[in-house]
């Protein structure tokens, strides 16, 4: 990828010899595009030069009236707006897309903006409709067509509906349908031989077992993406394996080493100018910091990702940080104008209004647990039981088997 950047900018360095006219525009086209994904790749979604580079390439498309050619440097557009954390730019560029593929009955048009505006949809914590457009990605994706997109975007469009997918049936309460997508994404990148889209997969294939609570299966897919992002010199990815190593590793008792292994994650991520699942990643050095004994920053850390969620509309994760919130708050007393009761009742509502049954679930054995220690049975069966029962799969999971134990217990 460095080197790709360094040709890419020697040719574009020659075309500026030549007359204006459209075999030169053409060619610049060309190495924009080049120069684009080799940016996003090595020097991160959000970094500036990549937003110039696939914002003159879009220049260049409409020059040319190149519609065929716009589809992926827009779809790369809307990866850029969206790691930026701009997700109203993002939305729009998404509409663009999905205009063009109605009117034009255009499939490639189509498949990349029901990618954007899914992967935008489920930022914003719009789970079933994000579902539903990833959903149609894949109904319309085909291997021969449409594999080479990954050249322009860096990224795969169908390996990036699956991941997608993954994570949002781990949220809506779905775990045992998450895995195979997941598996599938893995799967297909490992045949792309792109290594940036590799890790994009192996990054999401790893939160996704987090958002499952399952710290012992993340470290496969997280040994291999710090290798392979260390390998290529991917900032973004390094950043986000060391966040997400970090904090396994506090969790098995490492702390002081997990701790600054997040820490410097946190710190090599945000210095691509990334914001994008910010407010996540920000939840898990916060959880980090809970786990060593430091308290007092994890409540700040906490405090600022929900802010960032108000600012920039990223809200997917915002009800599991109001549950964290409110459980460091019943551990450690209440913090001055903070209730814990008032997180967890906060907690609930958002999962539900998103159909995010699993940070549903979470939230409503947190508040349980609190008016069972008042003494409050009644009210917590009412409470619980009605959203274990829900569900239908996953009873080997964490969440699942606390539930369960609490409302035996509740029970006796």
């Amino acid at each position: 990828m460095i080197e790709s950047i360094a040709q890419a900018r020697k040719g574009l360095d020659l075309l500026a010899h030549l007359p204006k006219e459209p075999e030169r525009w053409r060619q610049e086209l060309d190495l924009q595009k080049v120069l684009g994904a080799a940016l996003l790749a090595s020097r991160g979604n959000a970094a500036p030069e990549t937003g110039q580079a696939y914002t003159r390439a879009r220049e260049l498309c409409e020059q040319l009236g190149d519609t065929a050619a716009l589809i992926p440097v827009l779809g790369a557009l809307s990866t850029y707006h969206q790691t930026a954390g701009e997700y109203a730019a993002m939305r729009r560029i998404s509409e663009d897309l999905l205009r063009i593929g109605n009117q034009q009955n255009n499939t490639v048009g189509s498949l990349v903006g029901n990618r954007s505006m899914g992967l935008c949809l489920y930022h914003v914590g719009e789970f079933v409709a994000a579902r539903s457009c990833l959903e149609r990605v894949l109904d319309l994706y085909t291997p021969a067509a449409h594999d080479a997109l990954v050249t322009v975007t860096s990224f795969d469009v169908r390996t990036g509906a699956l991941s997608y997918l993954s994570m949002i049936f781990v949220i809506e309460g779905q775990p045992e349908q998450a895995a195979p997508f997941s598996q599938q994404a893995l799967t297909v990148s490992k045949g792309l031989r792109n290594p940036h889209n590799r890790v994009f997969c192996l990054n999401y294939a790893a939160v996704s077992k987090l958002l499952m609570r399952d710290e012992p299966a993340a470290d496969e897919p997280l040994d291999e993406l710090l290798a392979l992002a260390t390998e290529h010199r991917f900032p973004v990815w390094q950043g986000t394996a060391n966040i997400m190593r970090g904090y396994v590793l506090v969790g098995r008792g490492e702390t002081r080493a997990g701790l600054a292994l997040a820490q410097k994650g946190w710190a090599d991520f945000t210095a691509t100018g990334s914001k994008y699942h910010g407010t996540y990643y920000l939840g898990l050095l916060a959880q980090a910091c809970e786990r060593a004994d430091q308290p007092d920053e994890a409540l700040d850390l906490v405090d600022r990702a929900l802010e960032a969620a108000g600012k920039n509309g990223e809200r997917w994760f915002e009800a599991e940080l109001r549950r964290v919130q409110g459980e460091w708050l019943v551990a450690r007393r209440q913090k001055e104008g903070k209730r814990p009761e008032a997180c967890f009742h906060r907690a609930i509502d958002l999962a539900r209004s998103k159909n995010a049954k699993m940070f549903e679930l979470r939230a409503s054995v947190s508040l349980a647990r609190l008016w069972r220690d008042q003494g409050n049975v009644q009210q917590t069966r009412e409470l619980l039981a009605p959203v274990y029962g829900w569900f239908t799969e996953g009873f080997d999971t964490l969440d699942l088997k606390q539930a369960r134990t609490l409302l035996d217990e509740l029970a006796s």
